[in-house]
């Protein structure tokens, strides 16, 4: 089902206004977490400027 909105723009208009918003309160920074399997969402984020810069490890 999340399938038919891909490819929208729609996650291109919300990370914008995020950004956006962010940049407008001052933000010094701004980072994205994304889950593993899901390293595609790199080449999306990196259109905005942002690239992987380390790795965290968490216990489950």
């Amino acid at each position: 089902m999340l399938e038919n909105y891909r490819g929208m723009g729609l996650g291109e208009k919300l990370l914008s206004n995020a950004i956006a918003w962010m940049d407008e309160m001052g933000a010094h920074s701004k980072t994205v977490s994304v889950a593993v399997g899901n390293e595609k969402a790199f080449s999306f984020y990196e259109r905005f400027g942002f690239y992987p810069r380390k790795t965290l490890l968490e216990q489950i």
